[in-house]
Formats: structure tokens, sequence, C-alpha cells
């Protein structure tokens, strides 16, 4: 894939867990290099850029932590909770 086909971008910071966007694979922020990974490998990610950033956590504190960038000719399909159904029977 070139640079040109990008269409849809994700951005993977090592201090923020979050849910693979095309699947249901959680992605640990401190593991970026497997996170990374599996976006290319799995997904054909295209790695557009890896750097350093500064930032403040909760407490107002500098942090430091690496922050990727990956490209993707298409845009993740929007995940929906599965339907499910609750059947009630009345207590006596």
């Amino acid at each position: 894939m070139e640079l040109s086909d990008v269409k849809h971008t994700v951005r993977l910071v090592t201090h923020t867990s979050m849910a693979c966007p095309f699947c249901t694979v959680f992605q640990d922020g401190e593991k970026i290099d497997e996170n990374i990974n599996h976006l290319i490998q799995v997904h054909d990610g295209l790695l557009i850029h890896v750097g350093g950033e500064t930032s403040e956590n909760y407490k107002g504190e500098m942090c430091q932590g690496t922050s990727a960038v990956l490209g993707f000719s298409n845009s993740p399909a929007p995940k929906f909770a599965k339907p499910f159904s609750v059947t009630m029977t009345p207590s006596e």
C-alpha cells in the first residue's frame, strides 16, 4: 500500500489500551510493538510514524510515552453489540 492510498488512520499510545478498531483483539498499550505488528500483519496497515511524546497524567505529572500512527486503505466497520433477548418470568 502506498501512502496516497491511506483513507483511515489509527493512533496507538503506550499508556492507552484499547480494542483493535478492526476486530475484537484487546490491545494492551504497554505492548505497542505487538499492537503495531497485529495491525500490519492481520489488517494490512501501513506504519506511517513512530515517535516519543510527552504528556501529563491524571495527576498533572509529566510522563513519556511512544505513539505510532498506522494507515489503512479502508475504515473499520462499525462495531455493534450483538442482539440478545431476556425472558422474565413472574416470581411467586
